[in-house]
This record gives structure tokens, sequence and C-alpha cells, in this order.
């Protein structure tokens, strides 16, 4: 099969979700297929105003949703342009535009990152019945959900209001008829700026076929005001706690930790929140949104299409970390790291090879995380007692999140020889009884050292290694952003 002919059946795939008649799915297929395939693009444009009919009409009225699906699904990350030759692209560029700031939104909200700084999907702020807003520390969606569509984004990340799952820090949100606030609290002071968002700008857009992320239209000193208006409108719970037979429902599923209440027709109480559910053989996930009467328990689940499909993988060409003086110890352990990683994972005393775990397509950026605590050498040989960690990262904005890491306290063997040293071996202790133990039969008998490698902090070793990096390299991110904690700056 040719390479072009797996690419279209990759976004026939993705048509075929919107589910449309089979009917009306033959008819419009047929028209997307033939542009992809022929050289002369927007012949069906053309072909489509020159029909007037009631049945044509709905033929382009669906087609038109079609097109805007298929921006989101497959153009979104900017893969329809490596799939065909950018024909089809230049087909759904007169449909609908869709900015690259919201690419990378809808993108990081519904694939691997989702679950990079958070344990828990996105933050439900509105679920009416014309639209949803949710946010997470990628950036805010509105969701139009009268047309079932992304009707526009804020990247959270330019306003450096993204603080999830933190220590101290919290980004604070208000929904106020179109107006949307933005800004941050630190121990619950609100502090800095807030931001505020017209949403009517949406609608705008979205009559001149745009989906775009939002500038802030004004911003000003934020005041304890603005802090206790969102207290006094407070509606969430948590999530586990108020939807009945929760255990069932979210098994093996991502859901809001906190569920958005509000009022149904009846009088009665409405749970709703966001869930993600991956697509199996991917790192995709599917959205929903989960809503539960608290009188009856009646459940509903809603698919939003709120689709991103992963792309190739982005050739970031970060260049790699070294040690000030390249002809020391620390280089050959840096150097071992990247061109023999099954020698860095080490082995285990008296037992086998540790299986390397180094990541490989889903972190932009990984470092080998290295802190020397003692050295002996015996002639041309070389013991390294410290911690050998790798840390995973991926990047938005200016900011680095730990994605995975791992490694050991140990020991490594090192020969010198006359372009420095070589890694030959690292062993590692055995756990609980034996692991201090195993560190000095392995290193040899020198309390200070061993006691210094069992109380060194892994999380210091990583900021003074990005610091260094950064400055080595002329990076630009300036914060690092470690799972459940607070950001440090880097500069």
């Amino acid at each position: 099969m040719k390479h072009g002919q797996v690419n279209k059946n990759q976004i026939k795939k993705a048509f075929l979700l919107l589910e449309p008649s089979a009917q009306v799915q033959e008819d419009i297929w047929n028209k997307i297929e033939k542009q992809i395939d022929e050289p002369i693009v927007g012949r069906m444009i053309k072909s489509e105003n020159r029909k007037r009919t009631k049945k044509k009409g709905y033929y382009r009225k669906f087609f038109l949703k079609a097109a805007a699906f298929l921006v989101l699904a497959v153009g979104i990350l900017g893969a329809i342009d490596r799939m065909n030759g950018g024909k089809m692209m230049e087909v759904l560029a007169n449909f609908w535009k869709v900015d690259k700031d919201s690419q990378h939104v809808v993108q990081k909200m519904t694939d691997y990152h989702v679950k990079v700084d958070t344990a828990y999907a996105p933050e439900l702020l509105e679920d009416t019945e014309e639209r949803i807003i949710f946010a997470g520390t990628f950036g805010v969606v509105i969701y139009d959900q009268e047309r079932g569509q992304v009707e526009g984004t804020i990247d959270l990340d330019k306003i450096q209001s993204n603080f999830f799952g933190t220590e101290t820090l919290k980004t604070r949100f208000i929904v106020d008829g179109d107006n949307l606030y933005i800004y941050n609290c630190q121990e619950g002071k609100p502090y800095g700026k807030y931001y505020r968002y017209d949403l009517g700008m949406c609608k705008r857009n979205l009559k001149k076929k745009e989906i775009s992320s939002l500038s802030p239209v004004e911003t000003k000193k934020v005041t304890k005001n603005l802090e206790k208006q969102r207290k006094k409108s407070q509606r969430y719970k948590t999530t586990w706690e108020q939807f009945s037979n929760a255990e069932k429902i979210f098994e093996g599923k991502i859901y809001s930790e906190k569920c958005l209440r509000t009022k149904v027709k009846n009088g009665g109480i409405q749970n709703s929140c966001l869930v993600l559910k991956k697509n199996a053989g991917t790192s995709k996930y599917q959205m929903y949104i989960y809503r539960q009467n608290q009188n009856t328990k009646k459940i509903t689940k809603d698919k939003l299409s709120v689709f991103a499909t992963e792309p190739d993988a982005e050739e970031k060409n970060y260049p790699k970390y070294y040690a000030a003086d390249k002809n020391s110890v620390k280089q050959a352990l840096i150097n071992c790291f990247y061109e023999n990683p099954k020698v860095y994972a080490g082995s285990v005393y008296h037992g086998k090879n540790i299986e390397s775990t180094l990541p490989e397509k889903q972190y932009e950026l990984v470092l080998p995380i290295i802190q020397i605590t003692g050295i002996k050498k015996q002639g041309d040989t070389v013991k390294i007692i410290g911690t050998f960690y790798w840390y995973g990262f991926v990047t938005s904005g200016k900011t680095l999140y730990e994605s995975d890491a791992d490694g050991n306290r140990a020991v490594a063997y090192l020969k010198e020889t006359k372009d420095g040293y070589k890694v030959e071996k690292i062993i590692c202790p055995r756990g609980g009884g034996y692991y201090r133990k195993d560190l000095e039969q392995i290193y040899g008998k020198d309390d200070v050292a061993v006691q210094k490698t069992l109380d060194m902090d892994v999380e210091s070793g990583v900021v003074e290694t990005l610091k260094e990096y950064v400055k080595q390299n002329q990076q630009k991110f300036v914060y690092y952003k470690a799972f459940g904690r607070d950001p440090q700056n880097l500069k």
C-alpha cells in the first residue's frame, strides 16, 4: 500500500468519527477524497456554491461541520500538510483557520501531556446548554455545545497563570457571562495581575470561520475583592465523593478532581465533570462530560469533539548536557548515559542487570542527573559512589515539566584511559536491609560518603543540572515544574 493511501485512510477514519448517515458519509467523503487526489484545489467549493437545493444545502451544512472537525481531528497538530503534501490543508483552509496556539492547547489536553502535571482531568469552569469551558495546565478551552466543536482557547503559559497541582500557587477562574477572569493566588492570597477575556470573541471569530487563541482585553492589579467574589460563587465538590458509584463509573479513566454543581430545571442538583478515556493502542484520549443527577442518580455521558492526533515526533534538536571539565569522571558518566544506557541503568549487587527504562519518543528532553559523593582511585581503576538518575521533561513555553524519572544510588566503576575515563559498570545495592550494607561492600568502608549518598536530595540535583544546562546551551527555559510542587526559577 502506498504511503499516500495510508494517510488518506487516516483522514477518513477521523472523518467517520462524526457518524454521518451512510448516504451523506459517502457523498461528502467522495468530495474530500477527490480534492486530496487531484491537483486542482477548490473545485469542490465552487461546485458546492452552485448547488441551491434543500438537500444539497444539507450536504453543504454537514460538510462545513466535517471540515471543521477535520481541522481539529487531523490538522490541529499541523500534520495535514505532511500527510497530503499540503492539499488537504488548502481545501480545509477555505472553511476554518486554526491558529498555532489553539493547536498546541488542544493537543496537550488530549494526548500523554494530560498526565504530565496532574493526576486529574482538566477543571470544569462552566457547563450550560450553550457552552462548556474547562482549564488545565496547558490552557483553557471554550467548547460550543450547539455546534459541537471547539470555538476558542487561551494559552495560560503566556500569562504565567498555569498553576495546577502545586504546593502554594494556584490559578483561579471566574466566569461572569462572557467575561472570564484569570489570576493567581499564593497561599490563598491573590497577587500580581488579573486578566479579563471577552468570550464573545469566540462567536465573532466563528463567523469568520476562525478558531483562535484569545488575548486579554483588560489587565489590572488583582484585589482581594475578586477572590471574595470567586469564593462566594464557589460551586465545587470533590468528584469522588459526589458521584454515586464512583468506583465503577471512573474505573480506568481520568476525571476532574472537583465536580461542578448546578441546579437543574426540576429543582435538583446536577454534578458535572470531565472524563478522559484512553484510546486503545495510542497515547491519545477521548474527552467526555459526565453528568449525574444527585437525586435520581441518573448519569449521562456526552462525547466531546475535542480531538487531536499525535503528531510525528517533533525533532526539538536540544543539545546534549556536558560537564565543565570534559575529561572528568562526570563527563565519562554523562557519555555513558547517552551512548550506553544499558550500562548506565546498572545491575543489582549479586543480582541481574537492571532493565533500562530510558524514554524514547514521549519526552522532549532527557538529561542525566549525576551527583558524586565520593571517589576512590586504585591504579587505573576509579570507583565513584553517588546518585545516577535520568529525568524526562516535556516543554510548554518557557517551562520544563517533570514527566518521568528513574535511577539509583550506586557505585560506578571506571577505567582511566589516554582520552579520559570510560565507565565499565554500575552496581546498585539490593533493597531493604541490604541497602546500606551493600553500598559499603561495593564502595568500601567510608561512613561519610555512604551516609552522604543516602541523604542526597536528587531533586536539588535536577534543579542544579537544569540551571547548568540552560546556561551552557543558552536555552529559553525559565522555570522547572516538578510534579505536585511550585515552579522553580532556572535563571
